[in-house]
This record gives C-alpha cells, structure tokens and sequence, in this order.
C-alpha cells in the first residue's frame, strides 16, 4: 500500500512538473494583439562604463495595434541618469537639436526622424531603391565574385524558392510568360513594400483609380520590440 502511494505521489508530482512547463513555454509565445498599448524595450548601452564618463544608449518602442515603433538615443551621465532631446511624444518624431547626446548644433537621434529626413515616407519617394538591406542566397548570381552568398534583398538577386516564397503570384506570372528578362530589381510590388516602398499601400496607390492592396503603414521603419 505504502509503495502504491509513493508511486502515485511521483506520478502525479511529475505530471504537475510537466503541466507547468508547458505552461512555462506556452507563456514565451509572443502574440502580438495580446501586448500592452505600447511595449518599452530596455537600454542598449554603448558601454557598460560609466565610471570616467557616460555613454550613449538606444531604446526601442512599439505600439500595438497601430503597428509603429522608434529608435531614440539617450545620453546616459555618470550617475546613471538618462536624458534625450528628441521629443518622444511627437508624431511623427524630429531629431533632437538642443545640443542632446553631447552634439553642439544638434541633438540625439531617432531611427524613425532619419527616415524621414531622407524622404523615405514619401508615397512617390526612391529612398527605398537605395537601401542597403541584404539576405543570403547559396545559388548566388556569381559565387566566385561573392562566394558568402550575401546579396541584395533584391528580386534579381534571389533564387526561384525565395522569389516564390516572397511573391508567388509575380514569380508564376514570370514562369508562365517565359521570359527571364521580368526578373528585374524591382519586378515585385511585395519585394519593394517590404523594402519601403510607399506606393501600393491601400491609402497611396493610384496608378489604375483605386486604392492599392498592400497595408498602410505609419513609417517605413515598421514595428520594433524589445
């Protein structure tokens, strides 16, 4: 009898200890629409040191729902203390320019502020063309010019798997007509959205009268988390 019950104990103590791990894993699963409103990332400092000087760190945020977030630098002082000059409330954002992050003439810096500088969000903008963003492909153009396989995050530059994963309908359309020559840089409307292209999203599209299919962002820059 005592022996039945010692078995039950274990028995039920390891399914309990099983149960809670699954708890445990489901709980790091990230879904998106059950985050709070805003989602505050930590501090990435510069350097850990702040014994002779401060430093400089970034923070990134990210708004639920709205599908947004930012960059901003901080300047971090010796006693640990943070400050930035870029005005976190603003939407959209300006870089700082009141001398913040120890820059005479300007300021700390915001990743979404610098798109916008460069004319990223701009519907009809070519910021997006000039992007250095790249991906790896092993069946690479030509292997003994870039034998790593990186390569342009370009529709020319990917291999028909990735084209097809990243596009199908535009990759079948190319296979069905045959003809290699559409395998241009810019040959999907998808491809470029993803790079930062403005012009196809449902509230700029309008090349054939009428609203584009692609959804409509605040920034280029897309959403971040911490």
């Amino acid at each position: 009898m005592n022996t039945h019950k010692r078995n039950f104990r274990i028995k039920l103590a390891t399914g309990l200890t099983l149960g809670i791990s699954c708890l445990l894993y489901a709980a790091a699963v990230f879904i998106p629409s059950t985050q709070p409103t805003v989602l505050l990332g930590g501090y990435a400092l510069q350097s850990s040191d702040l014994l002779n000087a401060g430093t400089t760190a970034y923070r990134p945020w990210f708004e639920n729902g709205a599908w947004q977030g930012d960059i901003i630098e901080y300047a971090i002082a010796q006693d640990g203390s943070r400050s930035t000059d870029v005005d976190v409330g603003a939407n959209p954002p300006t870089q700082g320019a009141a001398g913040g992050c120890g820059r005479t003439g300007s300021g700390c810096w915001s990743a979404r502020a610098s798109f916008l500088d460069n004319g990223a969000d701009a519907p009809t903008g070519s910021y997006w063309t000039s992007r250095n963003i790249f991906t790896y492909n092993s069946a690479a153009v030509d292997p003994t010019l870039n034998p790593a396989g990186q390569v342009a995050f370009t529709w020319d530059q990917l291999n028909d798997t990735q084209r097809s994963l990243v596009d199908i309908a535009t990759y079948n359309y190319i296979v069905a007509a045959a003809d290699p020559t559409l395998n241009t840089a810019t040959a999907s409307d998808i491809l470029n959205y993803v790079r930062g292209q403005r012009l196809h999203e449902k509230q700029n599209d309008t090349e054939s009268g009428s609203l584009g299919d692609l959804r409509n962002r605040y920034s280029v820059l897309g959403d971040i988390t911490g």
